[in-house]
């Protein structure tokens, strides 16, 4: 679902249609598909020289009350209630059990032994499966209750610490086949679907570490279109205008938005591949622009538009 904006200013929703795609596609025709993201197995180590050391998402939940129930809602999705007397074990099951979350490590306060007692709980919420910036849970303190003289209802978020693991189509060590009919990861040579921490598992992306690596993907290193940074990373630079984890890929031209979902109020027309109103063959590097548009990126507009 696409988060609460308001628009306070002119804008154009009546008179630019586009497509919201179904979980798994993009694509300005959601005619792609997605492939499973993860996290690079071999960057983010404490002390990188070049990736710098990678966390991940850290969240708090600041709550009291003397009793009721609250819920918390993650990228469109929310829990069940999550009673103010529920312990650690229960108040992460309810996280997990909505579609948009993975897998988090939930902890109280130290003092607290349930979620939202009278005498406060600080909950840190941190998300060991979704990586990368997340945006921050949403809470509902509309049924708890604060029925003790001198205190009030209290239910709050904040950011501990920004994810900033990668969060990349094949963990950037595959090839993703945007065409199949499951967005399927091609793993490069030395590596497997993962379990989120380089080990193997059930991802689907291509950050499981099999052996020892000692080169940069590719037949020939980076595909001639990019350099390796060498030992322990083994990760592909690549030149402008190719990309993935082993530079193969073409990059097309971007524009601003014809069509794009707002992440904030009166945010409209980023930057985005073809504009929005094309589909980048990855081969070449071209934008095939929809029908009514044209340009290298697809920004400009072949309708006839008259003065009213």
């Amino acid at each position: 679902m696409p988060p609460p904006v308001v628009y306070t200013a002119n804008w154009d929703s009546d008179m630019v249609y586009g497509c919201l795609c179904h979980d798994g596609f993009y694509g300005a025709d959601c005619s792609q598909r997605r492939c499973p993201t993860g996290d690079d197995p071999l960057t983010g180590f404490t002390g990188d020289p070049i990736f710098g050391q990678q966390f991940n998402e850290k969240q708090s939940v600041s709550c009291s009350s003397t009793g009721g129930s609250f819920t918390l809602s993650f990228r469109g999705q929310t829990t069940v209630p999550i009673n103010s007397n529920d312990p650690v074990d229960a108040m992460t099951s309810k996280l997990q059990a909505i579609s948009t979350i993975t897998q988090v490590l939930v902890l109280f306060s130290s003092t607290a032994t349930t979620a939202c007692p009278p005498g406060g709980n600080v909950i840190v919420v941190e998300f060991v499966q979704d990586f990368g910036p997340l945006p921050l849970l949403v809470g509902n303190p509309s049924n708890l209750v604060y029925t003790n003289v001198g205190g009030s209802v209290a239910l709050t978020v904040a950011r501990l610490q920004v994810g900033n693991k990668e969060n990349l189509p094949c963990s950037n060590r595959g090839t993703c086949d945007v065409t199949s009919v499951r967005g399927i990861c091609a793993c490069y040579d030395g590596y497997t679907t993962s379990d989120g921490k380089g080990g193997w598992g059930i991802r689907g992306d291509c950050g499981g570490v099999l052996g020892s690596i000692t080169a940069c993907p590719g037949v020939v290193t980076c595909s001639g279109h990019g350099y390796c940074t060498g030992s322990p990373q083994y990760a592909c630079v690549c030149f402008g205008g190719w990309t993935s984890g082993d530079c193969s890929v073409r990059t097309c031209p971007q524009g601003p938005a014809w069509f794009d979902m707002a992440v904030q109020s009166n945010d409209a027309h980023r930057y985005a591949i073809c504009s929005n109103a094309g589909v980048c063959d990855s081969a070449t590097g071209v934008c095939n622009c929809a029908p009514g548009f044209e340009g290298s990126a697809c920004q400009r507009s072949t309708m006839n538009i008259s003065n009213m």
